[in-house]
């Protein structure tokens, strides 16, 4: 049919692992010795496509989108991207601020980055970095106004990839399932109220509704998809594509590479 696209789950399965796994084959390639770096390369690529060509052909299903659906939907993912703030193309709040200094250092410095007191003392970037480097390798060829677009069409990947994995399993369209990213929250303000009502506590609070109300268990946090986006947008993007993979039924002898893959893009903390 001319109004349908359709697109193989082989072929997605392929684009979101490889998504996850880039960024560290950059790294591997630029930041650390090349006779190490070039093997586990070789061996993660040759693995994968082992893996894909011993699939069974019973799990292979079709991922497909009506043409008005599939511009609807990517209108409505590439608005919510623009408004995050990433690439500099709207207001950014003040957790942008460190974000584009590594960004930054990542285009302008040498790869592994390191900086050196008038001591001549050198210290290492030290972070979890990985998210940015395809868009910071496009930006030490073209300038930094090309690696700023790049950041926000792999950011709009990333979104994309995830909210099709969002689809299969709510069986909805790709419009509503992005509705559904953008809108769908935690349940922080469960904690809220239960804080406010029992234990006195005054802050985080209801109004204004910019709150920042996942603060109130102190240690763990519930925030809606859309403030993962604007604040923390390269450990919510990697972790989303991973559980819309893992949910999804991939093959459990993947579970653990893709959750290794997470390692290096993702910050765990308590």
């Amino acid at each position: 049919m001319k109004n349908v696209i359709t697109w193989n789950s082989r072929l997605v399965y392929c684009f979101a692992i490889g998504y996850l796994l880039l960024p560290f084959i950059i790294f591997s390639l630029s930041f650390i010795k090349l006779w190490i770096g070039i093997p586990v390369v070789i061996l993660i690529i040759t693995s994968l496509v082992y893996q894909q060509f011993h699939k069974k052909a019973e799990n292979n299903t079709v991922f497909s989108f009506t043409k008005k659906d599939f511009l609807i939907g990517l209108m409505i993912m590439g608005t919510w991207c623009i408004l995050s703030g990433i690439g500099g193309f709207a207001f950014q709040n003040w957790d942008h601020h460190f974000r584009n200094a590594v960004f930054s250092d990542l285009i302008s410095y040498d790869w592994p980055v390191y900086y050196s007191t008038t001591n001549q003392v050198f210290y290492a970037l030290t972070y979890y970095i990985g998210y940015w480097l395809p868009s910071a390798l496009i930006g030490k060829v073209f300038g930094p106004l090309a690696a700023r677009v790049m950041l926000l069409i792999w950011t709009l990947g990333g979104v994309f990839l995830a909210t099709i994995y969002l689809r299969q399993l709510t069986r909805s369209s790709l419009s509503k399932s992005s509705i559904l990213l953008i809108l769908f929250s935690g349940m922080d303000v469960i904690g809220v109220f239960i804080t406010h009502k029992i234990a006195g506590i005054s802050y985080p609070t209801f109004w204004p509704p910019v709150s920042h109300l996942e603060w109130w268990p102190r240690i763990f946090e519930y925030s809606s998809f859309t403030t993962q986006l604007f604040w923390v947008f390269n450990q919510a993007i990697p972790c989303w594509l991973a559980m819309g993979l893992l949910l999804n039924k991939v093959s459990r002898r993947s579970t653990i590479f893709i959750w290794s893959l997470c390692f290096f893009l993702v910050h765990f903390q308590q």
